[in-house]
């Protein structure tokens, strides 16, 4: 299955919400580590989560 989700830097109603830690990882990691087993695009206009997903162990991402 084939996934496509979107990783914002910035947030207006919740600033930085995908960096927000979440049960001990920030918010965007969790969910890919949920969506581990699935083809997953991102489109993102973060250069910190560029460099986060670059030190993770995720497998199966594409950024975009």
């Amino acid at each position: 299955m084939k996934i496509f989700t979107i990783i914002k830097e910035n947030s207006i109603r919740v600033p930085k919400k995908n960096f927000v830690d979440f049960n001990g990882q920030p918010l965007w990691k969790y969910l890919l580590s949920e969506l581990n087993d699935f083809d997953v695009t991102v489109n993102t206009d973060s250069s910190i989560f560029k460099k986060q997903l670059e030190l993770s162990n995720l497998k199966n991402i594409k950024v975009i």
